[in-house]
């Protein structure tokens, strides 16, 4: 993978990155600015991503999937390390609260919850998930595996998804953690020291 061929860095130091303007949120549901969306990746994994180079799919959240042979069904298998930042493991409980909250129609989420029309999620066991899709299309696979769960533990007794507290206090799963948000100045995030998949071969050179 391209990661692989990456040369080796020296870990420490600072990258500044500039944003026009403050995230409106730091939620992968809610987010439809681009300063928002921006800074999802560092903080969030998907199910998989894609190898800018190959355009084959790289193990993010998920190590697997397999596809109905009429291409209406869709199976995804979490990797059994995967960890929040808290520690606790991302399961397939996070993905159907993540999925029912996106398919709520009070939740502001109304453009990716377009993509998402006539799909359906049933969960297998804790690491197993099917998306059974209505009638796929060019780029039913794409949209699925780039679904990023939030963590259903952070937002199961909000009374108001849309303006809960967690929307500005990311809990992620990726290889930075939020450390500082000064509104109009800084938002600093940090290394996350114990992220579960700096030590996987595909993301070594990474981060």
């Amino acid at each position: 993978p391209f990661y692989e061929k990456m040369p080796t860095t020296k870990k420490g130091g600072v990258l500044h990155i500039p944003l026009s303007n403050d995230p409106k949120v730091m939620n992968p549901l809610l987010s439809d600015d681009s300063e928002s969306t921006s800074i999802e990746g560092y903080l969030w994994m998907s199910l998989f991503s894609m190898d800018p180079e190959t355009l084959n799919f790289i193990p993010g959240l998920a190590v697997d999937y397999s596809i109905s042979s009429d291409k209406k069904s869709y199976t995804f298998k979490l990797n059994e390390l995967a960890k929040w930042q808290d520690g606790t493991p991302v399961t397939s409980e996070d993905i159907k609260f993540t999925f029912d909250t996106l398919m709520n129609p009070k939740t502001h989420a109304a453009a990716l919850r377009s993509f998402f029309e006539g799909v359906s999620l049933k969960v297998i066991d804790n690491h197993q998930f099917t998306f059974y899709v209505e009638e796929p299309k060019f780029d039913t696979l794409n949209f699925l595996t780039a679904f990023i769960p939030i963590q259903k533990k952070q937002f199961e007794n909000s009374k108001d998804f849309n303006n809960d507290k967690g929307i500005m206090n990311p809990i992620g799963n990726s290889a930075y953690v939020m450390d500082k948000y000064l509104r109009s100045q800084k938002i600093t995030f940090k290394r996350n020291k114990n992220w579960w998949a700096a030590n996987l071969p595909v993301y070594k050179n990474r981060f």
